[in-house]
């Protein structure tokens, strides 16, 4: 939490527009100055980074105890080696490698429940997997419109993700998951009538993947969220598959209409999976 907010709700607030002010002049300076593929890339992960410092105010020793701990290790080396592989021009050859990093990232977190619940983190493996491979399509399709898509399915899986780990007793990741939502609200902002954003390896390792990890923490470590909801908020990431034949029925040539188009359809099982997890939540709202 902010040290100088006066209640766990403004820390929140504070902290979602901290990263959402600083991520919209942070990209709008790149925009300008019309600096290359790799800071673009870097933005994601870097405000991943900004916000879990913002949420948990401190940089973890390693070697790291804790599955909140690793998560900060996770979005640095994902985003380190996306940068590595960014550079020798690996990005398009290694899927598999893509795959195996939300798996590595499950055993890892999951360390604790290997012994006691084995199945938990193979399953939240093999989602983490899914959810990387539906990202790495569109990644993989690398152009300024498309390029897009990637960030708005993580900005809404990852404001939706919130009140679902709220309830699931994480307030932490509440306050981390808005922040991560604001700031790539703010980064994409500039980008929405003339995209020349760039989702590359750095942001699908060191940003996607530290959001699965998120999840997956969430899901084996507290293990009161609602995994239904959850599995419906992860539809958010099937909407390209299905999205195309809805949206080439009607086709516009306005680029910032078809992103919105897009975004509105990627809003539908985030806003079912609030919903859900509202609905079936039976305790007191925790506010």
């Amino acid at each position: 939490m902010l040290a100088f907010a006066r209640s766990p709700q403004e820390a929140v607030f504070l902290s979602a527009v901290f990263c959402g002010c600083l991520a919209l002049a942070l990209s709008g300076l790149l925009r300008w100055r019309g600096s290359p593929r790799v800071p673009t890339d870097l933005q994601i992960p870097a405000f991943f980074v900004l916000a879990y410092w913002l949420t948990y105010n401190r940089v973890p020793s390693l070697p790291p105890v804790g599955a909140v701990n690793k998560l900060f290790y996770i979005a640095v080396t994902g985003a380190a080696a996306g940068l590595l592989l960014e550079a020798c021009g690996l990005t398009a050859k290694l899927r598999w490698f893509f795959l195996g990093f939300p798996i590595v990232a499950a055993v890892f977190i999951g360390q604790s429940r290997l012994s006691t619940a084995p199945h938990e983190v193979v399953l939240a493996a093999g989602l983490g997997a899914l959810v990387f491979d539906l990202l790495i399509r569109e990644m993989l399709r690398s152009d300024g419109e498309t390029d897009l898509r990637p960030a708005i399915m993580l900005a809404i899986a990852s404001t939706g993700f919130a009140p679902i780990a709220l309830l699931g007793a994480s307030s932490s990741s509440l306050q981390l998951c808005l922040s991560l939502a604001a700031a790539i609200g703010g980064i994409l902002a500039w980008h929405l009538f003339h995209p020349r954003f760039s989702f590359g390896a750095a942001s699908l390792l060191g940003g996607a993947g530290a959001l699965v990890a998120v999840g997956q923490t969430v899901a084996m470590i507290t293990r009161k969220v609602d995994l239904l909801a959850l599995f419906i908020l992860g539809l958010v990431f099937v909407v390209p598959l299905v999205g195309e034949r809805l949206l080439s029925q009607r086709p516009v040539t306005r680029p910032a209409i078809r992103t919105l188009r897009f975004a509105a359809l990627c809003l539908i099982p985030a806003l079912a999976a609030v919903s859900l997890a509202i609905l079936r939540y039976d305790g007191n709202f925790p506010v």
